[in-house]
């Protein structure tokens, strides 16, 4: 047991709570920082109302330009949350945050999986406000299947590009 816990491996109990709460601290630090919220679902909504009002009628005069903005807008968010990742990640290294975390006997992946799982959660919201934005200029999806999908694809996206940018932070 001891030697478990100065090398940092765990078990799968002990890696999930230990990712949770990590999870809880960066979902606790984001709530005290509105500016990165904003910029997680603001920018992606006023990028969406841009190109619509700018672009929809030059590229779809029917009005279905919004159908394929949406999906696109779901993975720019994704992009968005992503620099949010590596700058925060970057942050915490700088500031030997991460090192007080190592010298804890938490998993070691821990660390990039709580960063990775939070920065998901905040893709959710900005995707669920898209959607929600997305409705009201008359984006609709095909099935329920098809948005089940849609939205998995997505997160999935921007679940692995928050490792890579675990990695580049």
């Amino acid at each position: 047991a001891i030697a478990s816990a100065s090398t940092g491996s765990a078990g799968p109990r002990r890696l999930g709570r230990d990712a949770l709460l990590l999870t809880g601290r960066h979902l606790t630090e984001t709530s005290r920082t509105p500016d990165v919220l904003i910029y997680t679902v603001v920018v992606p909504v006023v990028l969406m109302l841009l190109l619509n009002y700018a672009f929809g009628g030059a590229i779809a005069p029917g009005g279905q330009y919004i159908q394929d903005l949406v999906p696109a807008i779901f993975v720019l968010a994704a992009s968005e949350i992503g620099f949010t990742t590596a700058a925060g990640t970057a942050t915490d290294l700088t500031t030997g945050l991460l090192d007080r975390f190592r010298s804890l006997p938490i998993a070691r992946i821990a660390l990039p999986l709580g960063r990775s799982i939070s920065d998901t959660i905040r893709h959710v919201l900005a995707i669920a406000v898209i959607t929600g934005v997305g409705y009201s200029l008359g984006y609709r999806f095909e099935t329920v299947p098809g948005a089940l999908a849609a939205v998995g694809v997505a997160l999935a996206y921007g679940f692995a590009l928050t490792w890579l940018a675990v990695c580049l932070g």
